[in-house]
């Protein structure tokens, strides 16, 4: 069984490393859409993935964040180009909960239904400490009790080449419909530890490029991004305490009455979170060490050079070289009036 995923990733030097190794441990065919890193995490994927034949890093020019729009690509490439068995969408900080490729092959292998996709549910952990620093196996985590209201959406071959002109990726990568009202039925196949949030400062550079590249997005829905947008007004009041880290990586892109609630370290344990390790499997790690830090004023003054907004309703995506860039859609041209048949005998 041949396993792909499609990557999506900005600014995420923190966590990059061990994610790549996880990749590493599981993946044989691994698109990587890098939007515009500035912190290192686009060093670090240059050197992995010229070492790995099977993986692919491509260069997305556009500004907003048209995630849809870029895993359908990502997902269309992987089913026409690759002998790709099964396609996932993960982020760099969602990693699958197995011991190894054995196991994960084994939920997989289950996937035989041409009408029926796989799915993923969230299991959202906190870090033990809230420093800036480089997540690693064995993390210190609290991980809850509870799988997540949201996942990810596992596609197998069998599906895309069944209903590959009807389907529609939801935002997020949560889920598969035919249309607004008939979701894909799926069959749940494991789990992700979601990692969102994993220090006190890592949100800053993470919701500053989130937001401008939401309000690039031309046909953006009202609510979308709602948790950036939540995390930047506490950013901007200086309000941004362990508690609200805290309650953010719980419930994060879980929207409340109120928004995202505020949670103690005693009122977390409280609520069933256990203190254990992050003991997914993992492959060597990179050879490149990048300084952690994101410096804000250059990510808006590079974010700002190149602001625009974009719809994608009226361009489509392609690939030039090893950049991902939009083109502008061919506008239908009506066809020339024909002159009624003429009546021999009128």
């Amino acid at each position: 069984m041949k396993l792909a995923v499609a990557a999506l990733i900005r600014n995420e030097i923190d966590n990059v490393g061990s994610f790549l190794q996880h990749l590493d441990a599981l993946i044989d065919h691994v698109p990587l859409m890098d939007h515009g890193s500035i912190d290192g995490t686009d060093r670090l994927l240059e050197q992995a993935f010229a070492q790995r034949p099977g993986w692919t890093l491509w260069r997305l020019e556009p500004v907003g964040y048209h995630q849809t729009a870029f895993n359908i690509f990502a997902l269309r490439h992987l089913m026409r180009h690759t002998d790709a068995d099964v396609a996932m969408f993960l982020d760099a900080d969602e990693f699958i909960d197995v011991p190894d490729r054995a196991s994960l092959q084994a939920a997989l292998a289950g996937l035989t239904d041409p009408d029926r996709i796989g799915y993923m549910h969230w299991r959202n952990v906190v870090p033990d400490r809230l420093n800036t620093r480089t997540i690693s196996q064995g993390e210190a985590i609290w991980r809850t009790p509870h799988l997540s209201i949201l996942g990810k959406v596992v596609i197998p071959r069998l599906f895309w080449a069944r209903h590959n002109q009807e389907m529609t990726l939801a935002i997020g990568n949560h889920g598969l419909y035919f249309d607004p009202q008939h979701m894909v039925p799926v069959d749940q196949v494991g789990e992700i530890l979601h990692l969102p949030i994993r220090s006190h400062a890592q949100p800053s550079s993470k919701v500053l490029a989130g937001v401008f590249s939401v309000m690039a997005q031309a046909d953006r829905l009202p609510a979308q991004g709602w948790h950036w947008f939540d995390i930047l007004w506490r950013i901007a009041d200086d309000t941004l305490r362990d508690a609200d880290v805290i309650g953010i990586a719980t419930q994060y892109s879980e929207q409340g009455r109120h928004g995202t609630q505020s949670l103690s370290w005693a009122e977390l344990q409280a609520s069933g979170y256990i203190r254990t390790s992050l003991e997914v499997v993992f492959g060597p790690p990179p050879a490149v060490t990048e300084p952690l830090a994101v410096d804000p004023i250059r990510l808006i003054a590079t974010i700002l050079r190149r602001f625009q907004i974009e719809d994608v309703r009226n361009c489509k995506l392609v690939l030039d070289s090893n950049r991902v860039r939009f083109v502008p859609r061919p506008t239908p041209v009506d066809p020339a009036p024909v002159d009624p048949p003429v009546d021999p005998m009128p």
